[in-house]
């Protein structure tokens, strides 16, 4: 996706950026002030070269396995890294570690701050359960969520304190993998969804390095038809336990589906510390956005990013920006 495109105004025009402080909730949605801003196949098992003539024949002998439905990785996957190209994020206006694109740089400088505060104590501890998980999602589809989420990512990783896990819990759009380029290199590995499917897989096979200091991937994984019904298991909510425990010094941000156009995000919300809703300025209207806070009411902290803003008046220094609570 390319530079936050702003949408207030004539949309011919080039949006320019603007970024907003994600607020707690309120009993009163329809006055929420929107925020200014805006992934190697497995290599082929080596045979053992066979010491005797009987081990030739043994083998020559043995049965054909079974092809197992979700086909299982033969490396370990901790072992590979993943490479993102800085070059192609640079290009498409995205947050990178060189600093290239200032202003959006600067907006989810703001953005990440009081989602930092919110997740951790200044003993740099977890302040609460699921503190350090951040969702990233939207009311309908289109409106930059997964630029949000992958921008927010890259940003946290320049934290020198903490880490960041980038989730791709989308299952129907598998955008951050894409939009990252590591889309082919994960195409077999084991994700999010091989942890909910199999209780004895550990977390740590499934999270992968990248090139980028401090930021790591869990991709979705193998599909499952019934990817939805997971979302909503016990198990979903084990292993956010496990991420949390296990990873208590990093934050994890999940880019998930629209609220209003699939199911998962709302199980999801109640499961989050905090949740980010993404609003496209003049386009996601005010019904819109009350009914997809209604959805995610039970979240402990619920922000907005207004996106896609054309309104210069939000400009005059990189991106200032303007928020009120409800």
């Amino acid at each position: 996706m390319s530079l936050i495109e702003r949408a207030m105004g004539d949309q011919g025009k080039q949006p320019k950026k603007t970024a907003a402080t994600p607020e707690s909730s309120t009993p009163e949605h329809s006055s929420l002030i929107e925020r200014a801003v805006a992934q190697q196949p497995a290599p082929a098992a080596q045979a053992v070269p066979p010491t005797t003539a009987v081990a030739e024949t043994v083998r020559a002998n043995a049965p054909t396995p079974r092809r197992a439905t979700t086909p299982a990785p033969t490396e370990n996957v901790t072992d590979k890294t993943i490479s993102i190209s800085i070059d192609k994020m640079r290009e498409a206006g995205m947050v990178t570690p060189d600093g290239a694109n200032i202003e959006v740089n600067a907006e989810f400088r703001i953005i990440k701050r009081p989602l930092l505060e919110n997740a951790f104590s200044r003993g740099g501890q977890a302040t609460g359960t699921h503190s350090n998980t951040v969702m990233i999602t939207s009311a309908i589809p289109g409106e930059g969520k997964s630029f949000c989420a992958m921008n927010l990512a890259m940003s946290l990783a320049m934290e020198p304190d903490h880490n960041v896990i980038l989730v791709d819990a989308d299952v129907h759009r598998f955008t951050t993998l894409r939009e990252l380029g590591a889309e082919a290199q994960l195409k077999h590995a084991r994700g999010l969804i091989d942890l909910l499917h199999d209780p004895a897989l550990p977390i740590e096979h499934c999270i992968h390095r990248t090139n980028i200091d401090k930021l790591m991937i869990l991709p979705f994984g193998h599909f499952q038809s019934r990817a939805t019904e997971l979302f909503g298991s016990r198990s979903m909510l084990e292993r956010i336990d496990q991420l949390c425990a296990r990873y208590q010094n990093s934050m994890i941000v999940f880019d998930c589906p629209p609220i209003l156009a699939t199911t998962e995000a709302r199980v999801l919300a109640g499961l989050m510390g905090q949740v980010v809703l993404i609003i496209e300025a003049e386009r996601t209207t005010r019904d819109q956005v009350k009914e997809a806070l209604g959805y995610i009411e039970s979240a402990n902290v619920v922000g907005t990013i207004l996106n896609k803003n054309l309104n210069k008046a939000a400009h005059d220094y990189y991106a200032s920006y303007y928020y009120a609570a409800a």
